[in-house]
Formats: C-alpha cells, sequence, structure tokens
C-alpha cells in the first residue's frame, strides 16, 4: 500500500496566553506498507502491516499575547520532520465486493523526528527587557507542558535583542496509529 498526503493550507484557532489566535498549517506525508491477511479470503479479515513512513508538517501565524503588561505579537513558525516505521494490525471487510471497511486497531511505531519553531515579537522595535524574555520563556514552556515526551527535552533559548524566542528538539519519538477508513476497491 502506499498513501500519499497532498499538503493543503489549513486555518486552525487556538489559544496562546489566554488569548485566541489564528495558525495556518501544512501537512506532507508518505506512507508505504505492506499488508498480510491471516484469513484464506483476499483483500478481507485480519491483517498485519509493517510500514515506512516521512512527515512533514509547516506551521505560521501570529500568536497575540503580553509581556509584562505590554502587547506581544509573536510571529511564530514551527518545523516538524520525521522517518518512522512501524506494525499496524487491523481487520478489513467488504460489502457487497466493493465497499472497503478497515479498521486499524494497533499501530506502535518509532520515529526520529527533528522540531523546531521560531517566535518573534512584531509588536514595536524596543527590545526586550529581562523580564519580558524570561516570561517569554516561561510562555512557551507552559504551551508545552502538555505534551508527553518533549516537555522535558525540548530546548528553548532565548536573544533578548531580536526578541526571539527558539525551540528544538531532535530526536526518537514513538507514536500509535489508530483509525477506520472506507474505500471502494476496484
Amino acid at each position: 500500500e502506499l498513501y500519499i498526503g497532498i499538503p493543503m493550507a489549513a486555518t486552525r484557532t487556538i489559544d496562546y496566553d489566554n488569548k485566541q489566535s489564528d495558525i495556518e498549517s501544512k501537512v506532507f506525508s508518505v506512507l508505504a506498507g505492506y499488508r498480510r491477511y491471516i484469513g484464506k479470503k483476499p483483500a478481507a479479515g485480519f491483517y498485519a502491516e509493517p510500514y515506512f513512513k516521512y512527515l512533514e508538517h509547516h506551521a505560521q501565524g501570529i500568536l497575540e499575547g503580553d509581556l509584562d503588561s505590554k502587547v506581544a505579537r509573536m510571529d511564530t513558525k514551527t518545523d516538524y520532520k520525521a522517518w518512522g516505521a512501524g506494525i499496524q494490525l487491523g481487520y478489513q471487510f467488504l460489502i457487497a465486493k466493493r465497499i472497503c471497511l478497515d479498521f486499524f486497531l494497533i499501530g506502535p511505531e518509532a520515529n526520529i523526528a527533528r522540531f523546531n519553531s521560531q517566535s518573534t515579537d512584531i509588536a514595536n522595535s524596543i527590545p526586550w527587557t529581562l523580564i519580558q524574555s524570561a516570561e517569554a520563556e516561561r510562555q512557551i514552556k507552559d504551551a508545552i507542558s502538555d505534551i508527553p515526551i518533549l516537555k522535558d527535552k525540548l530546548e528553548i533559548s532565548v536573544d533578548q535583542s531580536k526578541k526571539t524566542v527558539y525551540t528544538e528538539y531532535r530526536g526518537f519519538l514513538p507514536g500509535f496509529r489508530l483509525g477506520a477508513s472506507i474505500g471502494f476497491r476496484f
């Protein structure tokens, strides 16, 4: 099997610093796998599918917030790229010999990933104070505190004169694939 996800821009509203901001994102993905069905029917029954995948995610937008009681407009860009491999267990069946229902039941995977972001305050040209720099770093830490693996491993640096917060992670990320699909058999 070969799946290719073609990037189309999507805009989402997120909460940052108790304010709502719009972020535009694009995702590109490729997944190649080989299914081995356990039953006797072709393309039906339980199966195991080892797979390889590549995923690229880019996002950008202006995050509205405050730093030391002053307006901050953080021009933010993120970049995520990962190579991974896994095995998916599932069940597929046909309805009227043409409609295919597929349930991915279990799909553990291992990924080697790279993530980085850059957020620059564009509200004005005055450099940040030490308090504003520390608060910008704290806001980024608060924003990632709910991310299970990255919260303790994400490197964060602040450039006070450029009014920019940088984040970076390179390394192993576990993943899990679960879902369902409907298709038409030719």
